[in-house]
């Protein structure tokens, strides 16, 4: 659960990853981002998949590391659903009303480009993905050809 929409938007579909995170002022988060980690990664995972976004009752439930996250053990009463016909366009206005920065694939840095193919990169590894023929397996290689060829490269 949590009390972020933009981060609500966010698991609007099932994934691998998802690469989103806090701007953190003086030790509390401030404002969400999304970065895309390969080219077009915003309208590729999130164009026209619908969601539905519940609200529910208030209560005393667990928090976790992640920022406005809460977590229950027992079942959590629905007080209402909203349905998001496109999380995509949701998202997008998320960006156009200040609520959400979402940094494109051209416009990450050089730096932050270099961490994600590390990152990737030991993900497969991590996984046993160069041996696999799944869904994350294919997604992996397709999605990040230079992590893909690095986890070969050092697997030897």
């Amino acid at each position: 659960m949590t009390t972020s929409l933009p981060m609500a938007l966010m698991y609007a579909i099932r994934h691998f990853e998802y690469t989103y995170g806090y701007h953190w002022i003086d030790g509390k988060p401030q404002g969400i981002y999304f970065e895309e980690y390969f080219p077009d990664a915003l309208r590729v995972l999130y164009g026209g998949k619908p969601a539905w976004l519940y609200t529910c009752e208030a209560g005393h439930y667990e928090t976790t590391k992640k920022p406005n996250e809460w977590i229950s053990l027992a079942p959590v009463p629905v007080r209402g659903a909203a349905y998001i016909p496109d999380a995509l366009e949701a998202l997008l206005e998320q960006e156009r009303t200040g609520q959400l920065e979402i940094t494109r694939y051209p416009h990450m840095s050089e730096k932050a480009l270099a961490w994600v193919r590390r990152e990737e990169k030991a993900t497969i590894l991590k996984h046993g993905l160069l041996d696999k023929e799944d869904a994350f397996a294919r997604f992996m290689k397709e999605k990040y050809p230079l992590s893909w060829a690095d986890a070969l490269a050092q697997r030897g």
